[in-house]
């Protein structure tokens, strides 16, 4: 009998998915180095995304989600 719930994907992800956390972080990190306080850079970033690729679906938390796995403290990336 087959597990209830939704597959496991393994941590697998669309290549789409990558391209926007790409764009997220880059949009982010120019805002903060230009001086932007944290809510206006996350805002900022989810303009540039919806700019560059409107039809990618992005939010301010998913962006503050990105934020938080690819530049925090502890994260070794």
């Amino acid at each position: 009998m087959k597990k209830p719930g939704r597959p496991r994907k393994n941590g697998m992800q669309p290549m789409w998915m990558l391209e926007r956390i790409i764009l997220a972080l880059y949009a982010y990190g120019r805002a903060r180095e230009a001086g932007e306080k944290h809510s206006v850079a996350v805002s900022e970033a989810v303009q540039h995304v919806l700019d560059r690729a409107p039809q990618m679906p992005i939010s301010e938390t998913e962006v503050k989600r990105t934020v938080a796995t690819w530049r925090s403290n502890e994260s070794a990336t």
